[in-house]
């Protein structure tokens, strides 16, 4: 063993490039993390030298004059930060792909692509009280940067918040990420329990409100539901027998010539909807800009839609086991 050693060493000190796949050493030797850290991200302080830490270790084909100054809700925007990930995608897709998703704690998928991108950007933290993204416009001075180009500003704002989101097919609406903030949306997910054991849905609490939660085919079955329910079989019930009488109240229509209630299906879910809407724009999205960047995988990083979410824009996706998923219109 020690002669196989002895040997193996002398020929690895004697080998040349000649005597090597070069191509695919370079491959292997490209890092995939550094030494950076959420706070390295929260201003543009070395804003400069990360940037140039991923374009010369990630991206050496890529001129950084691609870059933007700038983040709107013009198209002219959204067209030309598609533009430049197309052409980041074109100099290396796979670290792409690592910049998007880059793994740093307590930053989403997007933040750092948007960082290295947007020379005026920086992440969330401390005083912008949660905010993904802030631009510092008052220094507009990044590495690689070409004053002769034209700066696109149709007044955009200055702090966003960021989620790596669904196109649906039509492509008018977006979905499967969750909302932000520390408010709390188990109303709503109780009010769904409670009209899931109004249809007939059969089961323990656990398994009809956590288990399931609200799917499209909990939805279906539920505004096509017409009829009355039987209030003293469903308070067998514990947590509907806890929340029967405001349920009554808000969802359903008590005839009191022959004591029949009657719930109806369709206008439960436009009340719920509605009452989603009211709470997450109260609580969230009224509080700043968006930026909904797609999360599939052939266009991941590119931007759909920046600017206002509007109370009229918002529904319920699904309700899942821990929380309730919006979908915003955007067309």
């Amino acid at each position: 063993m020690e002669t196989f050693k002895k040997y193996f060493n002398i020929t690895l000190l004697e080998s040349t490039s000649d005597d090597l796949d070069m191509a695919w050493i370079t491959d292997r030797s490209k890092p995939t993390a550094f030494k950076l850290y959420a706070k390295d991200f929260q201003s543009i302080e070395k804003k400069k030298e990360i940037q140039y830490i991923f374009r010369n270790n990630w991206f050496p084909n890529f001129d950084m004059k691609n870059t933007l100054d700038d983040i709107n809700s013009s198209p002219g925007f959204i067209n030309a930060f598609n533009k430049t990930v197309s052409t980041l995608k074109s100099a290396d897709q796979a670290n792409t792909k690592l910049l998007k998703n880059y793994p740093v704690k307590g930053l989403g998928p997007g933040e750092i692509l948007i960082y290295f991108l947007i020379n005026t950007a920086y992440l969330g933290g401390g005083s912008s009280a949660g905010t993904d993204i802030v631009l510092d416009k008052d220094d507009q001075a990044p590495l690689f940067h070409d004053y002769d180009k034209v700066i696109i500003d149709s007044n955009g704002g200055n702090e966003y918040e960021l989620k790596a989101v669904t196109v649906a097919g039509d492509g008018k609406s977006v979905y499967q990420f969750k909302v932000g903030g520390t408010f709390s949306l188990d109303e709503i997910r109780t009010d769904s329990k409670l009209m899931k054991f109004a249809i007939g849905h059969k089961g323990s609490s656990k398994e009809i409100g956590e288990r399931d939660g609200m799917n499209q085919e909990n939805i279906n079955a539920l505004v096509n539901f017409n009829g009355p329910i039987d209030i003293q079989e469903l308070s067998q019930n514990s947590i509907f027998k806890k929340n029967a009488n405001s349920f009554i109240r808000e969802y359903c229509i008590v005839n009191k010539k022959n004591e029949e209630i009657t719930f109806n299906g369709k206008l439960g879910w436009e009340k719920l909807n509605n009452k989603f809407a009211k709470l997450t724009y109260d609580n969230y999205f009224s509080n700043h800009d968006v930026i909904f960047m797609k999360n599939t995988t052939k266009s991941a990083g590119e931007i759909v839609y920046v600017g206002k979410v509007n109370i009229k824009d918002i529904s319920i996706h699904a309700i899942t086991s821990g929380t309730v998923k919006p979908r915003i219109a955007i067309k």
